[in-house]
C-alpha cells in the first residue's frame, strides 16, 4: 500500500504488508497502543513525532516477552462483538 502523503511504495521488506497492517505495543498501564505498520516511514520520511507515552512503551517493551498482539486483538475484539474473550 503506498503512503497516503507521498505515495512512496518502495519499503525494503514488501512482504511484511506495510501500509495495511498494524504495529501493536504494550502500554505500561494495562493497555495497548496500535500504530499504523508504516509508523517508521510516517518518523523518517514525514517527521512524524508519536506522543511520549508511546516512546516510552517502545524503549521499554522487552522483544523476548510473551506478548501476543494477535491473539489479544482477537479477544478485544470477539468480546465487543459480545462472543466473550478467550476464543481460539
Amino acid at each position: 500500500m503506498p503512503c497516503p502523503i507521498c505515495g512512496v511504495r518502495d519499503y525494503p521488506h514488501p512482504e511484511l504488508l506495510v501500509g495495511s497492517t498494524e504495529i501493536w505495543l504494550p502500554d505500561n498501564d494495562g493497555g495497548y497502543f496500535a500504530a499504523p505498520s508504516m509508523i517508521y516511514h510516517f518518523i523518517s520520511a514525514h517527521n512524524y513525532a508519536p506522543p511520549k507515552e508511546f516512546l516510552d512503551a517502545l524503549f521499554g517493551f522487552e522483544p523476548a516477552s510473551n506478548f501476543r498482539a494477535q491473539k489479544i486483538s482477537e479477544d478485544l475484539m470477539a468480546e465487543a462483538m459480545g462472543f466473550g474473550a478467550d476464543i481460539d
